[in-house]
């Protein structure tokens, strides 16, 4: 009988401790390494080549960050900054404005730049190099 109740606390005593090494359920166990190299944060988009991104109190009139920040940076190349802002009601662009051109430094470039804004309005960045257009996500609205 008393091997019958060291036999059962002992499997009882596994199960808690591998229920309690466990992630919940739904979820899976990652280790840091397995995160991918290029994630968006909010504000953020990725290009061909990095990501171009804005911050800033959205939406509310306030100080905005427009930044460009390249992987993999082989030598320094001249980019074009700017923003867009959208109305949430239609959707429509009613403003898209440059703020100015700088030369990446490192593989990063940026503008600060106080913009007015509706409390029913969005903003992106933009970029421009090479001829080619980029834009970043909306920050939330």
């Amino acid at each position: 009988m008393n091997l019958r109740l060291i036999t059962t606390s002992a499997a009882l005593l596994l199960a808690a401790t591998t229920f309690a090494a466990s992630p919940p359920p739904g979820t899976h166990h990652h280790r840091a390494t397995t995160t991918p190299a290029h994630t968006s944060p909010n504000g953020c988009g990725e290009t061909d080549n990095g990501h171009l991104c804005i911050g800033g109190p959205s939406p509310r009139t306030g100080t905005y960050k427009i930044s460009y920040n390249r992987w993999n940076a082989d030598g320094e190349i001249k980019v074009k900054l700017g923003y867009e802002i959208k109305m949430i009601r239609d959707g429509r662009i009613y403003e898209s404005k440059w703020v100015g051109s700088k030369k990446t430094r490192n593989g990063f470039a940026a503008f600060e730049k106080h913009i007015t804004m509706g409390e029913k309005d969005c903003v992106r960045g933009k970029m421009e190099y090479g001829g080619r257009k980029f834009v970043s996500k909306w920050l939330p609205c």
